[in-house]
């Protein structure tokens, strides 16, 4: 696996989208790290990016 594509600002900053909870998490060795599952942000700048980013990228 690899790091999702970037918008210009770098969202998502080097993480790559898991296909189970479209949270974007860390790689490790090529795997998606361990993390909790996406419920979420209560942040509004990171509600943005990602709308920004499934409507630049979409849901490859």
């Amino acid at each position: 696996m690899e790091p999702a594509p970037q918008l210009p600002n770098g969202f998502p900053d080097g993480r790559a989208l898991c296909p189970v909870c479209s949270d974007f998490a860390m790689l490790r060795d090529g795997v998606i790290a361990p993390h909790d599952a996406y419920r979420g942000t209560s942040d509004p700048a990171e509600a943005a990016d990602r709308a920004a980013w499934f409507n630049h990228v979409g849901w490859n």
